[in-house]
């Protein structure tokens, strides 16, 4: 029922968000310079986030439901962020399991797990024990050695080095098409934030709309 609901809402938080109105340097912030993308024709839409972040726990069920709901186009993705040391563990966790394709039994358990049930998970032993709880198809040793492993330590620094060049000093951030940053405090509240998202894409889009348009007729 509460992802029909948000579901529900996001819906109609889309057919709104052209009569808002969104100011750079209030509600969200350029990224100077801009960031390139992973992929050419999409829109990209990155989550900044950590485990340990209770607002990221509140945040985790709208994000969800956006991503459901967003244009086709959008290439959404995630960043564990290490703003402290206590935080490491957690964006190790995260990498390590997307390399093991288990993010499905493992995200929004570890969000559970943290700020529902208020489990002591501290270090990476810690999380390994959890992770193998809850994947069957992952035991405690391979994900030890997977974490520890070069592979996701490279993660680790890209990810840092990206978060550095996005400018985000708070979570949950959003980037938009690495030229846009935004937060929920920024915006106004969880809500509005979800529709300068969409308004943000939308932008994107139309931009990316009137290029070819001018390219076509150049031809």
């Amino acid at each position: 029922m509460r992802q029909f609901l948000l579901s529900v809402l996001l819906l109609s938080l889309a057919g709104t968000t052209a009569a808002q109105d969104f100011q750079e340097g209030v509600h969200y912030k350029l990224i100077e310079p801009a960031q390139p993308t992973n992929n050419e024709g999409t829109v990209e839409v990155v989550e900044v986030f950590s485990y340990a972040c209770p607002h990221c726990a509140s945040f985790q069920p709208f994000i969800e439901s956006w991503v459901e709901s967003a244009p086709e186009n959008v290439d959404f993705r995630r960043i564990p962020v290490v703003f402290r040391a206590s935080w490491e563990p957690f964006a190790r966790a995260y990498y390590t399991a997307e390399a093991m394709d288990i993010l499905d039994d493992t995200h929004e358990a570890i969000f559970d797990a943290l700020h529902k049930e208020r489990r002591q998970l501290r270090s990476n032993d810690d999380l390994a024990d959890f992770v193998a709880e809850n994947s069957e198809s992952t035991s405690r040793e391979d994900y030890l050695k997977l974490s520890k492993s070069f592979a996701i330590e490279t993660k680790l620094r890209r990810g840092m080095t990206q978060v550095q060049r996005f400018g985000v000093d708070a979570t949950p951030s959003v980037i938009i098409n690495g030229k846009y940053r935004a937060t929920a405090t920024m915006a106004g509240s969880v809500n509005r934030l979800l529709e300068l998202m969409n308004y943000l894409v939308g932008l994107e889009n139309a931009g990316a709309g009137a290029a070819e348009t001018a390219e076509a007729s150049s031809d």
